[in-house]
C-alpha cells in the first residue's frame, strides 16, 4: 500500500510546483526535491493501475479533521480517501481485507477507532499533536493564508472545513471522572505554549504534559 498524509500546505507546494513546471522550460524544476519527485511518482503509478480496481485499491490518501477532503492534490484524486480518526476502522479494514468490497461496519475492529486508538503510546503522541494544531488553528485562524498564500498565484479552492467542536476521540471529561486504570491518562494543555508554525505539520509534543491521573 502507499499511503500519502494530506493538508493545506502539502496540497499549495504540490500545485505550486506543478503550476511552475507548465511554465518553466527548466529541466531541473524539480531538482532537489523528493517529496514532490515522489507525489509525482505516485501519481503516474495512479495513472496505470486506474484499469485495474485491485491495482487501484493500494493507493490511499488521508487527512486528519483540521483538513478536508479539498486538500487532497488533484493529482491523487483517484485514491481511496480517509479522514482520521474518524474513518481509522474503515482504514484499518483496508489494509487488512483482500476483498475490495469489506464495507460491512460490523467486522470492524472494536480496539480500533476515534475512541481509544490514544491508549498507545504513539496514540496519545499523535493526539498531542493534533491537539496541538487545533489549538494553532484557533488562535491564528489565517496563518496559511499569512505564511503562504501570497506566494500562490491562484485561489485556494478548498472550502474551510466545518466548525465543529474539536473531538479526535478522547473525551477528556470521561477520563478524569471515571475510575482510573494504569493504562489510562490524562492530558494538560497549555493553551498559551504552542509554538509558531512554518507550515501545517503536526505540531511538537514539548508543551503539553502527558501522565498519570492520580
Amino acid at each position: 500500500y502507499i499511503i500519502v498524509v494530506c493538508s493545506k500546505g502539502m496540497k499549495y507546494f504540490v500545485e505550486k510546483r506543478s503550476w511552475k513546471h507548465k511554465r518553466s522550460k527548466e529541466k531541473d524544476t524539480w531538482k532537489g526535491e523528493l517529496f514532490l519527485v515522489a507525489i509525482a511518482t505516485i501519481a503516474e503509478q495512479l495513472r496505470h493501475a486506474k484499469q485495474n480496481s485491485r491495482d487501484l485499491c493500494k493507493f490511499i490518501a488521508v487527512y486528519f479533521d483540521y483538513s478536508c477532503e479539498g486538500d487532497i492534490p488533484g493529482v491523487l484524486d483517484l485514491t481511496t480517501k480517509y479522514k482520521l480518526m474518524d474513518n481509522l476502522p474503515q482504514l484499518y479494514a483496508h489494509l487488512k481485507s483482500k476483498d475490495l468490497s469489506f464495507h460491512d461496519s460490523e467486522l470492524y475492529p472494536v480496539h480500533i477507532s476515534k475512541r481509544n486508538y490514544f491508549r498507545s503510546k504513539s496514540g496519545r503522541s499523535l493526539y498531542v499533536a493534533i491537539c496541538n494544531m487545533h489549538q494553532y488553528i484557533d488562535q491564528e485562524p489565517d496563518w496559511f493564508e499569512k505564511q503562504f498564500a501570497s506566494f500562490f498565484p491562484t485561489p485556494l479552492c478548498c472550502p474551510d472545513p466545518v466548525i465543529e467542536t474539536f473531538d479526535s476521540g478522547l473525551v477528556l471529561n470521561d477520563l478524569v471522572n471515571k475510575q482510573v486504570t494504569d493504562g489510562d491518562f490524562y492530558l494538560k494543555v497549555d493553551a498559551n505554549a504552542v509554538p509558531p508554525l512554518h507550515s501545517d505539520s503536526l505540531c511538537t509534543t514539548q508543551h503539553l504534559n502527558l501522565g498519570l491521573d492520580r
